[in-house]
């Protein structure tokens, strides 16, 4: 029976039976939104259980995502200054977790608002108004801060930077 947790165990799953052999793509957009290949495989809702998670504070969640986004440590190395683009709630179901925003996505504070969202909410078959529901789809890119043409941002791939942000959002 597959299963697994969130970094600190407070929250973990277990799948009924044998996962489906993965889908994996290499296609240019895929990397774009990974940051390599995707690879992912789909789970029956009826066969997928959880446990814990009553663990999830809303309380924390919601003060962890009021620091990320005060978050001015990287500030000296963006050119455009910190803004952490995301959308995070306890009750999604689907998580994406890819690219770091650039320019579009940093002027507007919209995950995924630009030509590449488009295409990933097509290839996905859901609406703009579902997409942004994040009650049903958490944002959470993969680098919080490279707006523009800096390379990524440096500091927040920094093990001494890093756990204070995303890390945390995935098992708060």
């Amino acid at each position: 029976m597959p299963k697994g947790s969130c970094l600190c165990g407070a929250v973990s799953f277990e799948v009924a039976g044998t996962l489906r052999p993965p889908d994996a793509c290499h296609c240019s957009q895929c990397r774009k939104q990974s940051g390599h290949y995707w690879a992912s495989t789909d789970v029956a809702r009826a066969a997928l259980t959880v446990h814990g998670a009553d663990n999830v504070d809303m309380a924390s969640l919601a003060s962890l995502l009021t620091e990320v986004r005060a978050c001015v440590l990287c500030a000296e190395h963006l050119p455009l200054g910190p803004r952490p683009v995301f959308q995070l709630h306890p009750t999604a179901r689907i998580l994406i977790a890819g690219q770091a925003p650039g320019r579009k996505v940093h002027q507007t504070g919209v995950p995924f608002d630009d030509a590449s969202g488009d295409r990933l909410r097509e290839w996905l078959g859901i609406s703009r108004d579902v997409f942004y529901d994040a009650r049903q789809v958490a944002i959470l890119p993969m680098v919080s801060a490279t707006p523009g043409r800096a390379s990524p941002a440096t500091c927040l791939r920094d093990r001494n930077v890093r756990p204070r942000g995303e890390r945390r959002c995935c098992h708060a």
